[in-house]
């Protein structure tokens, strides 16, 4: 189930969400702080630290059509999660889990989506213009026309299928 304050807040926009997000990480011991920074291991399956104290997961959240640059979600489990056509300029989605999350049609130019697991995501048609996939997992994800000029990728990480 979803925690409602989460959504609430993210429908304020990126400011709103970004600075909520700092204020709850504040309120974390040191100990939780620095484990949250870890990097994750094999295909993030070993995760089992939470980034806040209310539930880190926004799983399924519906968000389309949302105005969302510069949106902080790193670090989170957004599996399944819905923002097609969804403004995300900017937005960093390192170390998240984003498996079967669809993107399509969404502005997600300049995204950092560095380590983070987008096993069946889709992009179609979605901008990714110099959006960063250094350490991505991309397995069987979707990016049929989309634009991926000056998009970044890891040697060895992509094959053609």
């Amino acid at each position: 189930m979803i925690d409602l304050e989460p959504i609430s807040v993210l429908r304020m926009g990126a400011d709103e969400w970004n600075a909520w997000r700092r204020k709850i990480r504040d309120r974390l011991p040191g100990a939780q702080r620095s484990s949250c920074e870890r990097k994750l291991d094999g295909l993030f399956d070993t995760l089992t630290t939470t980034a806040f104290p209310v539930n880190d997961t926004l799983s399924g959240v519906e968000a389309q059509g949302w105005k969302l640059d510069g949106i902080d979600f790193s670090g989170m489990d957004l599996r399944g999660a819905d923002f097609e056509s969804c403004k995300l300029r900017g937005a960093r989605f390192q170390k998240a889990i984003l498996r079967g999350v669809n993107f399509r049609y969404a502005n997600l130019a300049e995204a950092n989506f560095q380590g983070a697991d987008l096993s069946d995501s889709d992009f179609t048609g979605a901008d990714l213009f110099s959006a960063d996939f250094r350490g991505a997992v991309l397995s069987t994800s979707e990016l049929a026309n989309a634009t991926l000029t000056s998009a970044v990728f890891s040697v060895g990480a992509c094959r053609v299928v």
